[in-house]
């Protein structure tokens, strides 16, 4: 067994968070998102998946994060998330999803270890949502309302889109207080292949771009009492705040305006057996040939060799990123 314990970068941040993507394919098409294209190789197994936790439970892996495209389309993925839950060292399992299918899955996910639940809901306004993404706003909303039952942390994330949605913020913040849920506003972040040309709002959103969070927190804090609290978690990639002096809990995750590269914690697995130590660098390094001979040590080998690939900081600032939103996850 390899003498180091734990996966630490070239810049010595400790890497304890892995997001796994299940599968490219999802039921929306978000304006924001990479048109995408099927994947030609083959999808790792539930069992190929789980080998990989296991080795890198061995080396600080503590947090998992299942996501897509919209991992809900992936058949059986209770199973998953239950072999994962059984590994010693895995704290913490957690999905994003768009919530269509939580109405039929949440109770068998919860049942299997799945501990929170993060929701993609771009707009209130049911044609508003239909023009981001094409999708029925109804089935977002039953399955936030479904998932309530049996998840205490839920998580809104809502992507601020400039001339699109952005009117819409103070309405999240009331719907997040009505219905007891966390809501987190994110900055827009470039994609490697353009929009999707599925109506007016793939290239309506690419061109008139995001809004930085601090402009948010900046007009917000007209009309709302806003104290920034700390997450309690290590590495969160998100501003916390109380609103008003209530247990009301807003998040902003920044990360064209105000980059968490220094603390960064996390790596990416794809649905094929790829690494990927930067969400937009260009590394990708196979673990498909370690994880199919079922050689433990090569797989440890392979993510610390993905390790010291991991670059400091990305470049969003210069407009370059190999990011291809649809088949990573985010």
């Amino acid at each position: 067994m390899l003498s180091v314990p734990f996966l630490n970068d070239k810049q010595n941040r400790r890497i304890t968070y892995l997001r796994i993507s299940v599968t490219s394919d999802c039921n929306l098409q978000c304006s924001y998102c990479a048109t995408g294209k099927k994947q030609k190789n083959s999808l790792l197994s539930f069992d190929e998946i789980t080998r990989i936790v296991n080795a890198a439970s061995k080396i600080g892996i503590s947090k998992i994060r299942i996501t897509g495209g919209e991992p809900l389309l992936r058949e059986n993925l209770s199973k998953l998330i239950n072999q994962i839950s059984e590994i010693k060292g895995i704290n913490d399992i957690s999905i994003t999803t768009n919530g269509y299918r939580l109405p039929e899955l949440a109770s068998e996910l919860k049942s299997a270890g799945l501990n929170r639940v993060n929701i993609s809901l771009d707009s209130l306004i049911p044609e508003v949502y239909k023009k981001i993404n094409g999708g029925d706003i109804r089935n977002a909303l039953k399955g936030i309302h479904v998932a309530k039952k049996y998840f205490d942390d839920i998580r809104i994330n809502m992507v601020v889109l400039r001339g699109i949605n952005d009117n819409e913020i103070e309405n999240f913040i009331a719907f997040g207080e009505k219905n007891n849920l966390t809501v987190r506003f994110l900055e827009l972040m470039p994609n490697k292949n353009p929009p999707t040309p599925r109506a007016s709002a793939g290239s309506e959103t690419f061109k008139k771009g995001g809004l930085s969070n601090e402009t948010i927190i900046t007009n917000l804090q007209k009309k709302y009492k806003l104290t920034k609290i700390e997450s309690g978690e290590k590495s969160s990639s998100a501003d916390w705040f109380l609103v008003n002096n209530t247990k009301q809990k807003i998040g902003f995750i920044s990360p064209v305006s105000k980059p968490f590269c220094a603390s960064c914690n996390r790596m990416r697995l794809t649905a094929t057996g790829e690494l990927i130590p930067c969400l937009h660098g260009e590394e990708r390094i196979s673990l498909y040939k370690a994880v199919s001979d079922g050689n433990e040590e090569e797989i440890i080998k392979t993510f610390h060799s993905a390790a010291e690939q991991k670059i400091s900081a990305h470049q969003l600032d210069k407009g370059k990123t190999s990011c291809e939103m649809k088949s990573i996850g985010g």
